[in-house]
């Protein structure tokens, strides 16, 4: 499945667990509030064994302003891989 759609492979996540922890700088007490992960990105491979890639992932927690700080949301990112 590596030359799929001649090195182009999407994928998808979709449902994943996630522990959001919240540790303030201070002595105060670290809370943590369990939430669920979507996401979507693609990789692409452009010379033998490197790839490149992109993805979107959105966080939900279901109390999203934990502490005074918003924890749900979205992530976009880009990635550079070597595959062995």
């Amino acid at each position: 499945m590596k030359d799929a759609f001649f090195g182009f492979q999407p994928w998808i996540i979709p449902g994943g667990f996630t522990i959001n922890v919240i540790s303030p700088p201070s002595d105060g007490v670290t809370v943590t509030a369990p939430g669920v992960q979507f996401g979507a990105g693609a990789d692409l491979t452009v010379f033998k064994n490197i790839s490149v890639g992109f993805s979107g992932i959105y966080n939900m927690v279901s109390d999203s302003q934990l502490d005074g700080s918003r924890i749900s949301g979205y992530e976009i990112g880009g990635t550079v891989g070597f595959s062995y």
